[in-house]
């Protein structure tokens, strides 16, 4: 279940555009846009870095400077492999103003050491896990 509404969507990623995207930008309220950016899986990302112009040339470049996010109409984009793709109702492409989304620790971070596993190899390895969650404190202004 979605705390906030859809706003525009596309059949799959195969099919993507920038008028998609732009639909998206336009479907958020005028009042959150100001502070807004894009997260995308790195399969969206791909998708929209393939589009090109008549010409051939790539419309969307990375940025002229390593330490900040590349834009996409002005907006910063984050990529990440957390998001999935289209498949099962996922969202591979999130915009919006993030400072209303509460995350939060549910539990403390555990370190478990795996021996047995890795003993004939003389190994040791390690696993980790924390519980987060999120929550829309605002939905709508």
């Amino acid at each position: 279940m979605y705390q906030a509404e859809v706003g525009a969507s596309c059949d799959s990623l195969n099919t993507l555009s920038f008028d998609d995207i732009l639909d998206l930008i336009h479907s958020l309220n005028p009042a959150y846009r100001e502070s807004a950016v894009f997260i995308m899986s790195e399969k969206a990302e791909n998708a929209l870095r393939k589009i090109k112009t008549y010409r051939g040339k790539p419309v969307w470049t990375k940025g002229l400077t390593n330490d900040l996010p590349d834009k996409l109409f002005g907006f910063p984009v984050y990529s990440t492999n957390k998001l999935y793709d289209d498949s099962n109702n996922n969202r591979p492409i999130l915009f919006g103003d993030f400072k209303y989304l509460w995350i939060g620790d549910r539990g403390k971070r555990a370190v478990k050491r795996l021996t047995e596993c890795y003993a004939e190899r003389g190994q040791v390895a390690y696993m980790t896990s924390e519980r987060v969650d999120a929550k829309l404190v605002l939905p709508k202004l």
